[in-house]
């Protein structure tokens, strides 16, 4: 390809459209959702309402993408872990992986800008929301400063993105591991084993005919969780249901339930594709915290992993929590960038977006100074998961911790 033609921007809007360009997603994507059949199959579903992918093009050879959806949608706006209500837009989002190809020249990526722009000026979405991008590239530079002040997102989180990649044997990815978590990995097991012998099952999900009845076992954890009273994490829903049955259709989905004294108890959920295990879902009984069923659930599946040789990658997807820093074996920082369309719709998100994030980042700051932040997380997690208090059985427990790490560790 010579590098003296000029890049033009071309946007595909439909399977004819998107079908010349098959063999070069086919060459770059690494995520089941930025699969081509997947974006157009899915096209018209509750979920979506149509493909739109910015494809950098010099003369007639694409040499990058920008794979996203556009579809109206509720955004939800909250003030920490408060929820103020939400405002229905219509929403150009990219989809998983869907940054593809070489955009590592601000020139190309100044023009994606551009042409994001265009189309959220001419009225066909009032809001972009672009997500995994590098905080140290380009197109992350680009996205956060070229749009004008009022359609610009003024507070950016960036946050690491976890991978781990999986040796060839769990005992291998033992060895690995910290003191302090081989530690953990051996009390928060023998924890369970302990208290529930041979009523602790682990049980794996992957058929198409299984997807209603674990959907029903999930949801009746879920509902339970912290993450159910903010708005966010798994759903008993029709989109959810479509997106599980099609990935199970293709031998892509799995799921965990641990089930203790058969009651389902904790979960985790996700795709398998070209190697990688994307993690989608997880989540536990916020009654069973001192056990770390979550964790048990983990091991389980890494384990597996291992063992199968079919995954060697886990992705834990962006953002940061105890059980990432524990096993992640590398982080990348990204970002997910919001640019709005320079229209009364687009200019209100604005407001509505970079006011409450001005509130919280206010309120984090506050707190931080008076170093309460940790102590408050935990008061509201229990409270969203309707847990005022912690499990009666736990303050008795605690007490064993220290002698139980000191025997398991001999």
């Amino acid at each position: 390809m010579s590098s003296s033609q000029a890049t033009v921007v071309k946007i595909a809007r439909s399977l004819e459209e998107l079908e010349q360009y098959r063999a070069f997603f086919d060459a770059h994507h690494r995520h089941a959702a930025c699969n081509l059949d997947t974006l157009v199959d899915e096209n018209g579903k509750e979920w979506v309402a149509r493909p739109h992918v910015m494809i950098l093009c010099r003369g007639s050879q694409p040499f990058a993408m920008v794979v996203g959806r556009l579809g109206e949608e509720v955004l939800h706006w909250h003030i920490g872990y408060k929820r103020l209500g939400g405002s229905k837009a219509r929403l150009f989002r990219t989809v998983t992986g869907g940054l593809l190809g070489d955009l590592s020249r601000e020139d190309d990526c100044n023009l994606v800008c551009d042409a994001l722009m265009q189309t959220l000026g001419s009225g066909e979405a009032d809001v972009a929301q672009i997500g995994g991008v590098g905080s140290d590239s380009p197109f992350y530079r680009g996205m956060a400063a070229r749009p004008s002040v009022v359609c610009r997102d003024h507070f950016i989180d960036v946050v690491p993105h976890w991978l781990l990649s999986l040796p060839a044997s769990y005992d291998q990815f033992y060895k690995t591991r910290s003191s302090n978590t081989k530690s953990n990995i051996r009390q928060y097991k023998n924890r369970i084993i302990k208290r529930y012998a041979k009523a602790a099952e682990v049980r794996r999900y992957r058929e198409l005919g299984a997807i209603d009845a674990v959907m029903q076992e999930i949801e009746s954890v879920a509902a339970r969780t912290y993450q159910r009273g903010i708005g966010v994490g798994f759903a008993n829903t029709a989109a959810v249901r479509g997106k599980w049955q099609y990935a199970a259709e293709r031998g892509w989905f799995v799921a965990y339930v641990l089930y203790l004294e058969g009651k389902p108890s904790a979960y985790w959920t996700g795709t398998i594709y070209k190697g990688t295990f994307m993690s989608e879902y997880t989540g536990f009984d916020p009654e069973l915290g001192y056990y770390h069923p979550g964790m048990f659930v983990l091991l389980r599946m890494i384990e597996d992993f291992c063992a199968e040789g079919n995954v060697q990658t886990i992705d834990f997807g962006a953002g940061d929590a105890d059980y990432k820093r524990k096993f992640g074996s590398e982080t990348v920082p990204e970002a997910t960038l919001h640019v709005f369309a320079p229209t009364l719709a687009g200019v209100r998100l604005s407001m509505l977006r970079n006011g409450t994030m001005f509130v919280t980042r206010s309120a984090k700051r506050a707190l931080g100074a008076l170093g309460v932040t940790t102590r408050l997380k935990t008061f509201w997690r229990k409270r969203l998961a309707g847990k005022d208090a912690p499990p009666a059985e736990e303050p008795q427990k605690r007490a064993q911790d220290a002698s139980e790490a000191a025997s398991e560790s001999k």
